[in-house]
């Protein structure tokens, strides 16, 4: 939520947490308004939840609307009026003696679902690949990379 200007605020009850759905965007306050969550709820990530209390976990509305939000603005970020997530990332390790370089590699599918009506829907991995500089087998993956 703080990507979205729009902070999680301590202070409730039993270490409760308050969502402010009002501070968010439109297009996102809109579609958690379909789904019953308007104004400022009180949150809990840990169960049980206390009196009054929504427990918040990944399938829960507020996440996964969120989610969906941030990955239409990445997909495409001309679309909207959310902020776009970044598509690129790094992190440092310590010195080596040898040169590695390791991609994570972010793979994409549409999958075509038949039914009663034709869906298309998106599905995403993660991999990671590496390799040392110099090295002719070189290449690693899996649990190694």
């Amino acid at each position: 939520m703080s990507r979205f200007d729009a902070a999680l605020e301590a202070g409730g009850k039993n270490n409760s947490l308050r969502a402010n759905i009002s501070a968010l965007p439109t297009a996102v306050r809109e579609r958690l308004s379909a789904r019953g969550l308007e104004g400022t709820i009180r949150v809990a990530f840990e169960e049980p939840a206390p009196t009054g209390a929504e427990m918040i976990s990944r399938s829960h509305p507020i996440p996964s609307t969120l989610a969906e939000m941030l990955l239409e603005g990445a997909l495409d970020p001309t679309v909207g009026s959310v902020p776009s997530l970044g598509r690129a990332g790094a992190w440092r390790q310590q010195p080596s003696a040898r040169s590695r370089r390791s991609p994570s590699l972010r793979l994409r599918y549409k999958l075509i679902v038949h039914s009663r009506r034709e869906r298309m829907l998106l599905a995403e991995e993660a991999a990671a690949v590496a390799w040392t500089a110099g090295e002719e087998n070189g290449l690693i993956t899996g649990d190694n990379a």
